[in-house]
């Protein structure tokens, strides 16, 4: 996958997913705040910075959906000033290491479905019209 292709599908916001990672060769899970997602990776929030090009083993949780194991690799992680620190991260379904690739990329894009379905419409300001009524 090019950078192109996995730019041009946008990342939802949102809240609703619960991450932990574990970075490769440690034992010790990291909660994650997760920013923004889409079936090629996401933006977590993190207390700690993590090392760019890192590898990952993810565990995801959104609603009735429980992802566990996928890999996935840093591509940035830069701080946001107030003591976190915000990482990209780019899932790697197709990485030797994840043994059940389709069940992931499904998972994944099943989670993308369920977050666009659940998500609330944005809010847009309709006029009033009160002043007609007068």
């Amino acid at each position: 996958m090019t950078v192109s292709d996995r730019r041009a599908l946008e990342r939802r916001s949102t809240e609703a997913i619960s991450a932990t990672l574990r970075l490769q060769y440690r034992l010790g899970r990291i909660h994650a705040v997760v920013i923004d997602f889409n079936r090629h990776g996401m933006s977590v929030r993190l207390d700690q910075p993590l090392p760019d090009h890192g590898a990952v083993d993810l565990d995801l949780h959104c609603g009735p959906i429980q992802i566990y194991g996928v890999v996935g690799v840093i591509h940035n992680c830069r701080s946001l000033g107030d003591g976190a620190f915000r990482c990209g991260v780019q899932f790697r379904p197709e990485a030797r290491v994840q043994f059940d690739r389709n069940q992931i990329k499904e998972a994944l894009e099943q989670l993308e479905l369920f977050i666009d379905r659940t998500a609330l419409p944005p809010t847009v300001a309709q006029p009033t019209t009160d002043y007609m009524k007068l």
